[in-house]
């Protein structure tokens, strides 16, 4: 992400809806996560492509823009990379 592109996000961050500001933290906190995992284990995007079966564009819109990432859509990547992109503690429910 560009300088100028990180400014306006920022810029936009802090003018939204408590919310609005959650919802963008913890997206934009996935991506930076994918973006360090893929570069960690050397993964291009477009080996995650070819792994995922999605569009290029998709899986470019998950590392550059402001991204709804549904449990679904974490679970394959995270299933595809090996690797774990969010970390919840484990809890006994019983």
């Amino acid at each position: 992400m560009s300088t100028q592109a990180m400014t306006y996000q920022i810029a936009k961050y802090f003018k939204t809806q408590p919310v609005q500001k959650a919802e963008f933290e913890l997206s934009y906190s996935i991506a930076k996560r994918l973006d360090a995992a893929m570069m960690s284990s050397g993964t291009s995007r477009q080996t995650l492509v070819k792994k995922m079966g999605w569009r290029d564009r998709e899986v470019a819109r998950w590392l550059t823009d402001r991204y709804d990432f549904t449990t679904s859509t974490i679970a394959q990547i995270e299933t595809v990379m090996n690797t774990k992109i969010i970390q919840i503690a484990k809890t006994i429910y019983f």
